[in-house]
């Protein structure tokens, strides 16, 4: 995806961008082999980093609704990494 490669795999404009198209189900064009679930793992942070999904469920089943936020919602300032990695295992912010 060019977007990715002008942008990178943390910035915000990626994260808006898949955003925007979410209803297309872009996390669920993954392949399965190791590089597609490397891929869906970045994409899941950096929509976790920037507050575009409110939480993740691990080990999700493909077409799982996901719990996109609202624009209104989205960060200014992205999460910490230790937040990103509780988000990604599922586990509630304290």
């Amino acid at each position: 995806m060019y977007v990715g490669y002008a942008y990178g795999v943390q910035s915000r404009e990626l994260a808006q961008a898949v955003w925007r198209d979410r209803d297309f189900q872009p996390l669920d064009r993954f392949s399965a082999n190791a590089a597609g679930r490397q891929s869906k793992r970045a994409y899941v942070v950096n929509l976790l980093r920037w507050g575009i999904l409110r939480s993740w469920t691990p080990r999700a089943r493909t077409c799982t609704a996901l719990d996109w936020a609202e624009q209104a919602e989205h960060r200014s300032q992205p999460h910490s990494e230790a937040q990103v990695e509780q988000l990604y295992r599922g586990q509630p912010q304290h």
